[in-house]
């Protein structure tokens, strides 16, 4: 059913995929196995932040994160449900939690030796501090996820498009810079990812 619920909701069929998730979150309550609900409700909320329904969005992943911290999950699983959770945060402009949770992913990433999504929080990171206004921090770390996306290597698809995101978010702040125009708009679609444990 989880895997359904994954289908649909990659496929924006939001309702059928929240009833196939929430059917599997069901299931695994009632077996007491809080990782595997900890997953569901991660997903719940990717389907809810892909259809915009920001609030349920934050809802689940505050739920997910909740059920990931009492249960047995890999480190890479409950910091992937934080990054998520990240997501969220920042699509409703909480940029001073989002940022904490997105360094606390990072950490986990790095030190699990996860490339792709130690650069995708990095990314997350720098668009985050240009947001806030610190262009020095959001060039420095953006600079750092690229050469993360580097690392993969040439065939990762992921990678490319991550380089290629890092390196407009970067012609926009020197632009930004320059020009000292506010409406020049960051490249923010690494926050409509949908990662997936």
């Amino acid at each position: 059913m989880r895997q359904l619920g994954d289908c649909l909701s990659y496929d924006s069929r939001t309702t059928q995929a929240l009833e196939n998730l929430s059917a599997a979150l069901g299931i695994f309550m009632r077996l007491g196995y809080l990782g595997s609900a900890a997953i569901s409700l991660d997903r719940m909320s990717i389907a809810y932040r892909m259809s915009s329904q920001l609030e349920d969005a934050l809802e689940a992943s505050v739920e997910a994160c909740s059920a990931s911290e009492w249960s047995w999950i890999n480190p890479i699983s409950r910091a992937t449900i934080h990054f998520n959770y990240g997501c969220c945060l920042f699509r409703l402009n909480r940029y001073t939690e989002a940022l904490q949770i997105f360094k606390m992913s990072l950490s986990t990433f790095e030190y699990m030796g996860n490339l792709l999504r130690s650069a995708y929080c990095l990314e997350a990171l720098g668009i985050i501090h240009a947001s806030r206004g610190e262009s020095h921090e959001a060039v420095e770390v953006l600079k750092d996820a690229i050469d993360k996306y580097i690392e993969l290597g040439e065939i990762s698809v992921e990678g490319r498009r991550g380089i290629r995101r890092c390196r407009d978010n970067l012609d926009r702040i020197k632009r930004r810079e320059e020009s000292e125009e506010e409406n020049i708009v960051l490249d923010v679609s690494i926050f409509m990812c949908q990662v997936y444990n």
